[in-house]
């Protein structure tokens, strides 16, 4: 590690698999190491795997292996077991670090937010990094924050320290500190409508909830609590944050259509008509190998061959065989599909990549209106 052939030490060099969250591709760690006064580190124990590396350190660039800002340019390896990998040098550039300073304003009060945390994430999930800093009386500041994109979450706790309420706000960052921010979180309200059946009786313990339409926000925020239909077909749903969401539910047999809800926490949301759809389908099979052994608890995916309904759950469904290697997947909308079973890492089911991969190699599945469709999933792997 070296910057103009000066060591750096405390830089952290983390050891990363790629994975696929919330409709973004991300690193995960899976080791890591700090460097000494030379600039030396070794990260050890690591489980054989395809890996990339990452170094960070305060007031320096964060760059991945050789010398990229992105995985478009990064270098990834294999690693076998009992293999060591060497010279995996970095140089680092230092880079500037700006402060945010502010306060935040609870529109349900009209005075200071009751929020006691706050953790300010990097839009970027490759080379991105976090902060995290404390509230009080509405006020925060954060220190050391590279320009760019972030996402600021805002937790209130309660009485045992448990998040009761959380408020994510976008900020972009930019080359000078910015104080006197004044943000405000906007007041909790209610979305109802009414679920029609057509002729169809009501599935028994539908519930519907709320899902955040940004990719990157379902990163922060988790999908609202599900709110049952009551038998007249109405639903309520409390306590929404602003924002815009999906509104989803699902049933065994059937399936609803995403509907699009926009919250902007000045009035509740009425009047919102849902249509239970078509009945839905299914796919049974076995997981199997390319010589058509069963593969036991392999991961089985079934998702739309569009490209643009890769991510969205309502077409994507990934399910885990049993110890025979047989799946069973219910609840499916009509339409064309990919089928692989998949003994990788699960979190770069609906990668770009992969999904390119699963495109050219899977095998395709159309499923009608109330199909039952039985079809063995082969296994892919991934390429090289």
């Amino acid at each position: 590690m070296d910057n103009k052939d000066e060591p750096i030490s405390k830089a952290v060099v983390e050891v990363m698999r790629k994975s696929y969250m919330h409709g973004e591709v991300s690193l995960e760690s899976a080791g890591y190491a700090r460097t000494d006064d030379r600039g030396v580190y070794r990260a050890s124990g690591l489980a054989p795997g395809r890996y990339y590396v990452r170094a960070s350190r305060d007031g320096y660039d964060t760059v991945l292996y050789p010398a990229a800002s992105s995985l478009a340019s990064a270098q990834r390896f294999d690693l076998t077991v009992g293999a060591d990998k060497s010279e995996i040098n970095f140089r680092m550039h230092r880079t500037p670090r700006f402060n945010l300073a502010g306060r935040l304003v609870d529109a349900e009060t009209n005075g200071p937010a009751r929020a006691a945390f706050l953790r300010a994430q990097a839009a970027d999930f490759v080379t991105g990094t976090f902060a995290d800093s404390s509230v009080r009386e509405g006020r925060f500041q954060l220190e050391g924050l590279a320009p760019g994109r972030y996402f600021l979450r805002f937790d209130w706790v309660g009485p045992t320290n448990n998040v009761i309420r959380t408020v994510i706000l976008p900020f972009e960052m930019g080359h000078a500190d910015q104080c006197d921010v004044t943000l405000t979180a906007m007041p909790r309200v209610t979305v109802a409508g009414r679920l029609k059946t057509g002729a169809q009786s009501l599935p028994r313990n539908l519930g519907l909830y709320l899902q955040p339409i940004a990719a990157a926000m379902g990163a922060f925020a988790a999908p609202s609590a599900p709110a049952n239909v009551k038998e007249d077909g109405t639903f309520e749903i409390t306590g929404v944050e602003a924002g815009q969401y999906h509104l989803r539910g699902s049933a065994a047999r059937f399936f609803l259509e995403d509907r699009d809800v926009t919250v902007d926490g000045r009035a509740p949301v009425t009047g919102v008509e849902l249509m239970l759809s078509v009945p839905a389908g299914t796919v049974s099979g076995r997981a199997v190998n390319a010589g058509g052994s069963p593969i036991p608890n392999a991961f089985v995916v079934l998702q739309s061959t569009d490209a643009e309904k890769r991510t969205a759950d309502l077409y994507r469904h990934v399910y885990r065989a049993s110890s025979s290697g047989a799946y069973s997947i219910a609840g499916i909308v009509p339409g064309d599909y990919l089928l692989f079973a998949w003994r990788g890492d699960p979190g770069l089911i609906g990668d770009p990549d992969l999904f390119t991969q699963a495109g050219e190699r899977a095998q395709r599945v159309t499923v009608g209106r109330g199909d039952t469709v039985h079809r063995d999933a082969t296994e892919m792997r991934e390429s090289e």
